[in-house]
């Protein structure tokens, strides 16, 4: 394959052939080595590679084979577009690996600039979705979402994203101290 992106026309005779032969993508190599290579040329060859994943296992190694450090804005589209619409199969484990991610895609640029509010607002939107998807989310990354959205406080969403996570971190506080039930039949007197 060479050095640079395929072409429109390219992108379109693949895809077409894609739709014509969709078992084909099940031929193509998927290992990290390719799929960095179609993260960086070819990004909907990685979708397609990730709607033919048969378990969440291979959908999160084909995310995190494609997430780099730092990530381009338009590849943090691509990456947060994967996450956002396989949700449900992302582990902790890869949301962690994409947040690391996005904040050394964000220390490559000036606070405050376009390219930092577009990682972070993309961040915020995929890690919203992981944390209503999943509520166990809020605990076990409680410190690094904590840490990332008070690093953006002027990025709406990142803003946004800590109200919700402290209302869930809140909420289990609460559950974990509700006095025991004392209305129970074992305390009536008789």
């Amino acid at each position: 394959m060479a050095s640079e992106e395929l072409s429109a026309d390219d992108e379109r005779n693949i895809s077409s052939l894609l739709n014509i032969y969709p078992d084909i993508i099940s031929q193509i190599p998927a290992d990290t080595e390719h799929i960095r290579t179609y993260a960086s040329r070819c990004w909907f060859i990685v979708l397609a590679i990730i709607d033919k994943a048969t378990s969440p296992v291979d959908i999160n190694r084909v995310i995190l084979d494609s997430i780099t450090q730092p990530m381009s804005t338009i590849h943090h589209s691509q990456v947060a577009g994967a996450l956002f619409h396989n949700i449900g199969a992302v582990f902790t484990s890869t949301l962690f690996v994409y947040l690391n991610a996005v904040e050394a895609s964000c220390r490559n640029h000036q606070d405050n600039s376009a390219q930092v509010q577009h990682h972070v607002k993309h961040a915020a939107m995929v890690l919203e979705k992981a944390l209503l998807d999943d509520p166990s989310i809020a605990e076990q990354m409680s410190i690094e979402l904590s840490s990332f959205c008070l690093s953006y406080p002027w990025v709406k969403r990142a803003a946004d994203l800590y109200r919700l996570l402290s209302s869930m971190l809140d909420k289990v506080a609460s559950e974990e101290h509700r006095p025991a039930d004392t209305n129970s039949d074992t305390n009536l007197p008789k």
